[in-house]
């Protein structure tokens, strides 16, 4: 049983990171996702987890923001090599 468990938490920054990128991808906003991430994850810690969740839920609300500005990254820089061609 705390195995499982311990392969559902391995999950959750891969979901982040995805979310992040998609999100950028999808609304072409870099807020909206991490805000969605923060949602869940804050009520998820309300409903299912301790306290201490809180933390973790800071740290995937900030890699869904570092993944959504490193893809608006990219995007410029592929902008800017394009441009010059």
């Amino acid at each position: 049983m705390h195995e499982h468990h311990r392969a559902d938490c391995r999950c959750f920054p891969v979901a982040t990171v995805a979310a992040g990128i998609f999100g950028r991808l999808l609304f072409k906003n870099n807020i909206i996702m991490p805000a969605v991430v923060f949602a869940a994850g804050f009520g998820g810690r309300l409903l299912w987890y301790n306290a201490t969740f809180l933390v973790w839920v800071i740290v995937y609300t900030l890699l869904a923001l570092l993944a959504g500005y490193l893809v608006d990254l990219v995007i410029r820089l592929r902008s800017w090599t394009n441009a010059g061609k």
